[in-house]
C-alpha cells in the first residue's frame, strides 16, 4: 500500500471487493490505519438534501453515489458521474457545484 496519508481505493484492490477510504499515519515505530468502507462512503454521498450528486475526491481518485472509484479525468469538463438511472450522464461545461475535495492531510 502506498505511504500516502489519505487514499481512496477501488473495489478491485480490496479483499471484500468494496471501495474504501484509508487514512494512515505513523506514530514512532508503528503505523495507524483507519478505514471507511463502501456503505459509509455512500451514506455520506447520499446526504445531499438538494440531490445534486455529491462526490468524494482524493488526490486523482473519486467516487460518486453510483459505481466504483474512478481516476479523475484529465479533461476538467469530462463527465465521470453516472445518473440515478445508471446511465452515464451527459457532458457538462463545468464540474458539479457540490463536488468537494478532502484537504491534504499532513503525514
Amino acid at each position: 500500500m502506498p505511504d500516502d496519508p489519505l487514499l481512496l481505493l477501488p473495489a478491485r484492490m480490496m479483499v471484500n471487493k468494496r471501495p474504501v477510504l484509508i487514512y494512515q499515519t505513523r506514530l514512532a515505530p508503528i503505523r495507524v490505519i483507519v478505514t471507511i468502507s463502501d456503505i459509509h462512503l455512500r451514506d455520506a454521498l447520499y446526504s445531499d438534501t438538494d440531490d445534486n450528486g455529491l462526490a468524494l475526491w482524493v488526490q486523482n481518485q473519486m467516487i460518486a453515489r453510483y459505481g466504483d472509484v474512478k481516476p479523475l479525468a484529465a479533461d476538467p469538463h469530462q463527465e465521470v458521474f453516472t445518473s440515478p438511472a445508471g446511465k452515464t450522464a451527459r457532458r457538462q461545461r463545468a464540474r458539479p457545484r457540490n463536488l468537494f475535495r478532502w484537504p491534504n492531510v499532513p503525514a
